[in-house]
């Protein structure tokens, strides 16, 4: 798979994660996800994607 893929992908991933989550984000806040270069994204999963999800937004609701 090319990077253009792999990219692609964990965008897919990250939108979804989001989108099924978002409820724990108070209206109108706008948030920037960025991937690290040096990670391995063969290894990626939803699964992962969603708990780190989870825990950014959950962190992101505590400090309102």
């Amino acid at each position: 798979m090319g990077k253009a893929v792999k990219r692609n992908r964990i965008k897919r991933l990250i939108k979804e994660s989001y989108r099924l989550n978002e409820e724990k984000l108070e209206p109108g806040k706008r948030i920037v996800f960025l991937v690290k270069k040096n990670i391995n994204l063969d290894f990626v999963t939803f699964k992962l994607i969603e708990q780190d999800m989870k825990t950014i937004l959950n962190k992101i609701g505590q400090d309102i």
